[in-house]
């Protein structure tokens, strides 16, 4: 490959309706909140992190509308507020959406504060074994989490080689 061919990694974000999924996508590519109504079928946007690296995220509320192809993570968006019953239908989902090694990252979106779990037993709940990362933001502050996602689509690329 060379120097000045750009690398396109796709990314798979998935979660459960209101979970802020299309938010994530808006604040990171455009740096607000365009999108006003909720995601039907799949939503695709790219990041440039560089004039070498492209992210594709792609992202769906239903497992019954994943863009059929190979990713090379998959980005689960939990509310950090989730009921039992909400992290179990999030982990389902995640169980379902994942083919085979793709890198895991669990982003709590903490708006409204943690009340039901903390962060170590949302993690325990989820289970996930291997390959994974999670992170806890605040999606209606911008400023403080748009460094700490950045790194984490710079994580996705270090540990990943399934780029196009």
């Amino acid at each position: 490959m060379g120097n000045n061919q750009v690398k396109i990694y796709s990314v798979l974000v998935i979660g459960l309706t209101n979970a802020g999924k299309t938010h994530f996508l808006d604040m990171l590519t455009f740096g607000g909140d365009t999108t006003k109504s909720h995601t039907v079928g799949w939503y695709e946007t790219a990041v440039v992190l560089d004039e070498h690296t492209t992210i594709n995220l792609i992202e769906t509320s239903s497992v019954h509308h994943i863009k059929p192809m190979q990713y090379c993570a998959i980005y689960l968006i939990v509310p950090a507020d989730a009921t039992f019953e909400q992290l179990q239908t999030s982990k389902n989902m995640l169980l379902h959406a994942r083919q085979s090694n793709e890198l895991i990252c669990i982003i709590y979106n903490n708006r409204g504060g943690a009340v039901n779990f903390s962060f170590k037993e949302r993690n325990r709940l989820l289970q996930i074994q291997r390959g994974w990362a999670a992170i806890e933001v605040d999606f209606s502050d911008s400023n403080k989490w748009k460094n700490t996602v950045l790194r984490v689509l710079q994580w996705t690329v270090a540990h990943n080689n399934s780029a196009k």
